[in-house]
């Protein structure tokens, strides 16, 4: 895709919406085309604006950063509520319309990736899609391979005024699978001009491949794990009691069956039906074990001898990636969508397909099931998806840790992020600082640092290997990166504070007329316009070069900002600069 003509940068920013109404889907086909943008563009960002419950139970790569939408649920009728059966849902649409909106504006994204639904959830995307066509910035619509049946299908979209908005809108449609399993769009009416329009930009990238990630710190399995088993997966289980119940009831039928199985619930499953499928696991003497959720189930589908599934998008590009043999039970309410997906794989010899109303006990596991013509596109969305985006903006260690959580709990709670200001990083004669990050991370705290320097030091403490907060450099000189200035300026030009921020750096450079402090200068409109708009505080290590540069991009963007100061900063740092730090530090 090529770029607005001002945007040369490899490092692309890439803000991904995500509604997430339902299950874990959308959610998990954003993360992964995000991870794989960081992962292929070195200094890109990817933004996921989600409105999933258990967004923050996942770890993403360096670089790739969350928003949190107030949830809505689905009925099996096809209708929406707020999550917390009280807030109306215009409410709800209306807060999360204004999160969607800030986010933009401060994000500032070169490419705008929106899963599924062109207008959003309930038309929410609306006024993002209206000022990003305005200022120029991509547009590109993700759909899975399969929607719906025609007959569900035409008629909400034609509700929605869905072609015409892809007409008008978006620059590229991705399709996230291949033509002859199923083409999601050809059942629209469209009139001859209108569907050329859309057909000149519909891009097929193959399923989307994944990958094993890297292994979360603590990361636990069960024991059946150790040896084959068949991996039992509803998604995110809000509509897999059919299955799981199917699966318990041939193992309390047949002592026979040769594996035995793990169930992964799904988090969305209601407690009482969990608690009572537990109780007859019990039963069955170690032939089932079940665990309620693993954010990293790439490392059971590695191992698994087999897999059982409802037959979603997600599930169905892992049986791809690892090459499993699968029996697929797709749900048929309230969408098709998995029933068509499962049953052209099977057509193409992918997976054994059972319906609901025939389904049977295991019999003839495991299925002969493997077709070159339909794996996983080995492009992937390192080269479908994430190649085309990174056309389009972004930093950052590894996967957080892993993190038990209630989906139920919390819900409208954001953590905020901490950016740590430092002259350099890492620095072997600042372990001090490393101790401290650590322990801030061990509390809970969600850290990314930004760096004045590169690290000068031939050796690196093993205590720098253990924080996971991503690190940013910012241009050491200004020369090093004009554009990255040049667009921390044209940021800087359309906020508010920026006259306050110039009278104070007014008043320093009169005091101290030196390059150092316009260069200072530079760094803080580059921080400025590249905080991830999650990040609430600045905290600065040093009082001096590090603290003027915190101090002007807290300025400038309306952050609060905090510093720690250290002997020799104390001592060698001008009396006056040491006062403004001190006066304005946590302001």
């Amino acid at each position: 895709m090529t770029m607005r003509a001002d945007e040369a940068s490899p490092a692309p920013r890439i803000l991904i919406y995500s509604h997430d109404t339902f299950g874990l889907g959308h959610l998990r086909r954003s993360r992964a085309i995000a991870n794989a943008i960081v992962a292929s563009s070195p200094g890109a960002r990817a933004m996921i604006i989600s409105g999933s419950p258990v967004v923050d139970c996942y770890a993403f790569a360096p670089g790739v950063y969350t928003v949190r939408l107030p949830p809505v649920t689905k009925f099996s009728d096809g209708g929406y509520a707020s999550l917390d059966g009280t807030t109306p849902l215009a409410s709800t649409v209306a807060q999360r319309t204004a999160i969607i909106g800030r986010t933009d504006a401060s994000f500032e994204p070169d490419l705008i990736l929106v899963d599924k639904e062109p207008a959003g959830f309930h038309g929410e995307l609306m006024p993002v899609l209206e000022r990003a066509a305005g200022r120029g910035t991509r547009l590109v619509l993700g759909l899975r391979d399969v929607l719906d049946d025609a007959d569900r299908l035409v008629p909400e979209w034609e509700r929605k005024g869905a072609a015409e908005i892809m007409a008008r809108f978006y620059d590229e449609i991705w399709v996230y699978g291949l033509s002859r399993i199923h083409e999601p769009l050809a059942a629209l009416p469209m009139d001859p001009e209108m569907a050329a329009r859309i057909a000149e930009r519909l891009i097929y990238t193959g399923y989307l491949r994944r990958e094993v990630p890297a292994m979360q710190a603590g990361r636990e399995e069960p024991a059946v794990a150790r040896a084959p088993f068949v991996l039992v997966t509803p998604g995110g289980g809000g509509d897999g009691a059919a299955l799981i119940d199917w699966v318990i009831a041939a193992y309390e039928a047949d002592p026979g069956i040769p594996l035995p199985s793990l169930i992964a619930f799904g988090p969305f499953l209601d407690d009482s039906t969990r608690d009572g499928f537990t109780a007859r696991i019990d039963r069955l003497g170690g032939r089932i074990a079940a665990i309620t959720f693993d954010s990293q189930i790439e490392f059971l589908m590695r191992k698994a001898a087999g897999v059982v599934a409802m037959g979603g998008y997600n599930t169905f590009c892992e049986i791809l990636s690892f090459d499993l043999r699968a029996i697929l039970v797709p749900r048929t309410e309230p969408r098709r969508e998995q029933a068509i997906r499962a049953l052209a794989a099977e057509q193409l010899g992918s997976a054994r397909v059972l319906l609901e109303a025939t389904a049977a006990p295991l019999s003839g596991w495991p299925p002969r099931s493997r077709s070159a013509g339909t794996r996983a596109s080995r492009r992937g969305a390192g080269s479908g998806p994430a190649r085309r985006a990174r056309r389009g903006r972004a930093p950052g260690p590894g996967p957080g840790r892993a993190r038990r959580c209630d989906p139920r709990a919390g819900l409208f709670v954001t953590e905020t992020r901490i950016a740590v200001v430092l002259k350099g990083y890492p620095r072997l004669s600042e372990t001090f600082i490393a101790q401290e990050l650590l322990a801030l991370e061990r509390r809970g705290l969600s850290l990314e640092i930004w760096s004045l320097r590169r690290p000068t030091d031939r050796a690196r403490h093993p205590m720098h290997a253990a924080i996971r907060a991503p690190a940013t450099y910012l241009p050491e000189y200004l020369r090093d990166a004009p554009l990255r200035v040049l667009r921390g300026l044209g940021s800087a030009l359309t906020r508010r504070r920026l006259p306050a921020l110039l009278a104070l750096f007014a008043r320093d450079l009169v005091r101290d007329p030196s390059a150092s402090r316009l260069r200072r200068l530079g760094q803080a409109l580059v921080l400025a316009r590249e905080l991830p708009a999650e990040v609430g505080h600045i905290h600065v290590h040093f009082l001096h070069t590090p603290a003027s540069v915190a101090r002007y991009a807290a300025l400038l963007t309306g952050r609060r900002w905090s510093f720690s100061a250290h002997a020799k900063d104390i001592w060698t740092t001008p009396a006056w600069d040491l006062t403004e730090n001190l006066r304005r530090g946590l302001g």
